[in-house]
């Protein structure tokens, strides 16, 4: 200590009259603090004559042969200045205190790997007190305290600050132990790796550089702080699979540099969890290299109104409720999972920028809302139900409901119109899409995923008075379960090409209408509610054969084409036509028939004359229309509202191909006679022939008794 710093202190001390015991007292402490100060030594290194010494009890290593004292102000360097060997490993051999250790290698003769041992030999505990810290200056060295011979404690008296240089790496591995109730402060760019199970109470303040956490215990018993004003880049790394670290972590403001919490091990086997608080004065990244399926788990209560930012191509799954957490979520690589299948994992209330991908994994039903932007996917999995009512969504690398339901409330529910939606994955199970809110559409492409084993849904579960429309195209390559509860009127519309090997079974007891020259061949079966076709070319119900239940209703304007000798089978109702305007039903199969099974029905509707439902059947092969089955009456004919019956208005109900049909009689038809003179009657002379049915006059009795006359006289001929 500069000798002017004793007299300018001593001069400001100086007493005033009537002060001297008050004088005393602070000379005293004065000449305490000073006598320290002056006290403090720093002994350097030099491996003895050779440089190749190793023990640190051995005086000639040490220059002027002098061992470092054991005190808070004594400070050791480690730079091995003499001779040309080198120094590859360091025993301290009995306990040591030390305010600083310095490993300087200016003149390049450290070895790659330094160890810092307990002993050469034996298997003595060694304890290690420090009062400043460990630095690694002008070295890209590995110094390593692992204590081999005996167990290493690193005893924390103090605060104490960590420093590492570019490249180096400062390592207490896991035959050591950090203890004390001091705390760490990690400076300079290189790494600090703590390993082993440590029990420091201070906390662990990581201003810049990484520090590498090997078990739960590595980061001692207090909170960690990451980043500081002004220090630049930061990172808290997890390299070890199958560890829970618990410690509370605080982003700091201001770092000006991109502070990390990552993860580093591909393990497939085990996770690493952050299960402590993680508050966002700045802006975070999460680094996941891990394999698939694991990965980083952040499992604490994340708050803050700063971002996240996903990088690395592994996985890192969101576990928190995270309801504090308000900042933007931008997942740049890999996989940023939320939920991890129980019932708690969000992302906030901030927008989600994706430009890789985003799985949503919980076991119960929730609402995600965060507007989603970015050139990733999102995939939905678990059995939960989410709902996703936010309309103002713009990602575009498609959406995958690999396994539950996902409920889309708006057109951009699913992200730009260029993003294919696949329902069901590999051996995923059950998986829907539903549409929740009517009068919306959705443009973009739906692929059924093969090999799903489970019931892939495609739904509309809204009953107000308006559409839910999907207008782009859908390919089956497994089966699909159409379902709508939508009222007659407002069906849940699929209008784009329909084509693959998979079938579609509609359910729900409201209406579904296939719109489009659909191709897809695994058949359509109408299980539940009603199935309208309103295609203008081609089959609508593709190739493949065509059965619908009782109490269902089969409908529409378009055609139904099924290919081959595949048939069109009828359980339920036939009703030609849309709701509130005429139209034609065509059925128009190869060498498969058209058949009414017991308890089917047809619905005609009458709309004024010669505008009326009908049903066509125009065979290119061998195909008919079978009415057999039915009982009589099944043939219903009614009046449209608004239109009023006259005589002499007719009406062709149906049409069919050269032999095309059979069953059909008069005693079929069930026509109603509401608004009709009581002169009037139906003439159904034509129906089993033409399809015709007319209103005409009830014949006179007199003319009615001649020719039933007549046809007497003609049977009694025949008989004689």
């Amino acid at each position: 200590m500069d000798p002017s710093l004793k007299t300018n202190a001593l001069a400001l001390l100086a007493p005033q009259r009537g002060h001297w015991r008050e004088f005393a007292l602070a000379l005293v402490i004065t000449l305490a603090f000073c006598q320290a100060a002056w006290a403090q030594t720093t002994t350097y290194w030099d491996g003895s004559d050779t440089g190749a010494g190793s023990s640190w009890g051995v005086s000639a290593n040490w220059a002027g042969d002098v061992i470092p004292s054991n005190a808070s102000n004594s400070h050791v360097v480690i730079d091995n200045r003499n001779g040309t060997g080198t120094i590859s490993t360091l025993s301290i051999s009995a306990a040591r205190t030390l305010g600083t250790i310095t490993f300087d290698n200016i003149n390049a003769k450290l070895s790659t790997t330094l160890n810092v041992d307990t002993n050469f030999s034996g298997t003595t505990d060694r304890i290690l007190t420090l009062h400043g810290g460990i630095t690694l200056q002008n070295t890209d060295t590995s110094v390593v305290f692992r204590g081999n011979n005996g167990v290493l404690t690193i005893s924390l008296a103090a605060d104490n600050v960590f420093a590492t240089s570019s490249n180096s790496l400062l390592r207490i591995n896991d035959e050591a132990v950090v203890t004390g109730a001091g705390k760490i402060t990690k400076t300079g760019t290189g790494t600090l790796y703590l390993e082993g199970t440590n029990s420091y109470l201070g906390g662990t303040d990581i201003q810049s550089g990484t520090v590498q956490v090997g078990r739960s215990e590595s980061l001692g018993a207090g909170n960690v702080k990451l980043g500081s004003v002004g220090g630049g880049d930061a990172s808290l790394v997890g390299i070890y699979a199958g560890y829970t670290q618990s410690n509370n972590i605080e982003v700091i403001a201001g770092s000006g540099g991109t502070l990390t919490l990552g993860y580093t091990s591909t393990s497939t086997e085990f996770s690493t969890s952050f299960t402590g608080a993680i508050t966002l004065n700045d802006n975070l990244v999460i680094f996941g290299n891990s394999g698939a399926g694991l990965g980083l788990r952040v499992r604490g209560e994340i708050t803050g109104t700063h971002g996240i930012t996903k990088t690395g191509n592994g996985r890192v799954r969101i576990e928190g409720g995270n309801a504090g957490y308000s900042g933007t979520t931008t997942i740049s690589a890999g996989i940023l999972q939320v939920g991890n299948g129980s019932t708690t994992g969000t992302l906030g209330s901030g927008n989600i920028v994706n430009d890789a991908s985003l799985i949503l994994n919980r076991s119960d039903s929730f609402t995600f809302n965060n507007t989603m932007s970015g050139s990733g996917s999102l995939t939905k999995a678990g059995a939960s139900t989410v709902t996703i009512s936010n309309g103002s969504n713009a990602y575009s690398g498609g959406t995958t409901i690999a396994a539950g339901t996902l409920r889309i409330g708006q057109s951009d529910s699913l992200g730009a119109n260029s993003g294919v939606v696949t329902i069901g994955s590999s051996s995923g199970g059950n998986a829907s899409l539903v549409s929740y809110l009517a009068g919306w559409t959705y443009a973009q492409d739906i692929v059924v995923a093969t090999g799903t084993g489970g019931t892939l849904t495609l739904g509309h579960s809204s009953t107000a008075t308006l559409s839910s429309r999907f207008t782009g195209n859908i390919t089956l390559n497994d089966n699909l379960v159409v379902s709508s509860v939508a009222p007659d009127g407002f069906a849940m519309r699929l209008e784009g090409v329909i084509d693959g090997a998979g079938g579609i079974t509609k359910t729900g007891v409201g209406t579904t209408r296939l719109e489009n020259a659909n191709t897809y061949s695994g058949g359509t079966t109408v299980s539940a509610g009603s199935l309208l076709v309103t295609n203008t070319s081609g089959s609508a119900t593709g190739s493949g054969a065509v059965m619908t239940s009782a109490s269902t209703i089969l409908g529409g304007t378009g055609s139904i084409s099924p290919t081959g000798t595949n048939s069109v089978t009828i359980g339920g109702s036939v009703a030609p036509g849309l709701s509130g305007a005429a139209g034609t039903l065509t059925f128009t199969p190869a060498d498969g028939n058209v058949t009414f099974q017991s308890g089917g029905s047809v619905a005609f509707e009458l709309f004024g004359n010669g505008s009326n439902d009908k049903i066509v059947l125009n065979a290119s092969g061998s195909g008919v229309i079978d009415f057999s089955a039915l009982t009589a009456g099944s043939l219903g004919v009614t009046f449209a509202a608004g239109y009023t019956p006259a005589l002499g208005h007719s009406f062709d109900l149906l049409d069919w191909s050269v032999a095309g049909i059979r069953g059909l009689s008069a005693s079929l038809l069930n026509a109603s006679t509401a608004g009709f003179d009581p002169s009037w009657m139906w003439d159904t002379s034509a129906f089993a022939s033409d399809g015709v049915i007319t209103i005409v006059l009830v014949p006179e009795p007199t003319r009615t008794f001649l020719a039933a006359i007549g046809v007497m006289a003609l049977a009694m001929r025949r008989r004689r």
